[in-house]
């Protein structure tokens, strides 16, 4: 038979190899954690940087996953558990950067092309950034209209302006949409 001493000896020696396997899967957890919030971090960022080509190019992509809201991407990607994470983060973010390769395709970057040419493109993409900062910023303006995320609703009011020679329109429109943003911003 064992000696009482030996006996709580091993016990002690189970208790601390117990607490140390513990420690271990507790930091094993908290190393999962660091690098899937990293990941989440730089998808999100990814996320915000093509919303902003998204509008910059015209393309008029909406929905949930086409926002400037860096920490609704990030939420959504925390959401994902275990290593799919890498996977669902890249699937999202493949899917976006192949609807801007398509919008962008064929695209006549020179400003000809289209009536209006690179004053409608940059009427539009002006248009959809103030459109996103309407809802960003909780302004409480119509999404029609003036606030519309339709880009081709803009492109078609900019040209059909253009054909009528009435550049003095777009300019008043571009005018009105900024200064109520910029009050907005202000409040």
């Amino acid at each position: 038979m064992e000696s009482s001493t030996s006996a709580k000896q091993k016990r002690a020696l189970l208790a601390s190899l117990m607490g140390l396997t513990g420690i271990t899967t507790s930091l094993s957890a908290r190393a999962d954690f660091v690098q899937h919030a990293a990941v989440c971090r730089s998808y999100a960022s990814k996320a915000v940087e093509q919303q902003r080509r998204n509008l910059n190019s015209a393309c008029g992509y909406r929905g949930i996953a086409w926002n400037l809201d860096h920490k609704a991407h990030y939420g959504w990607c925390l959401t994902l558990h275990d290593a799919p994470y890498f996977s669902g983060a890249s699937n999202e973010s493949s899917k976006r950067e192949k609807a801007l390769k398509k919008c962008n395709a064929g695209k006549d970057t020179t400003g000809g092309g289209s009536i209006g040419g690179s004053r409608c493109q940059m009427y539009v993409a002006d248009a959809l950034l103030k459109a996103a900062a309407n809802i960003e910023h909780h302004c409480g303006y119509a999404v029609k209209g003036r606030f519309t995320q339709d880009a081709n609703a803009h492109r078609r009011f900019c040209e059909n302006n253009m054909k009528a020679n009435n550049l003095a329109i777009i300019n008043s429109e571009e005018a009105a949409r900024t200064a109520a943003i910029d009050q907005c911003i202000k409040k």
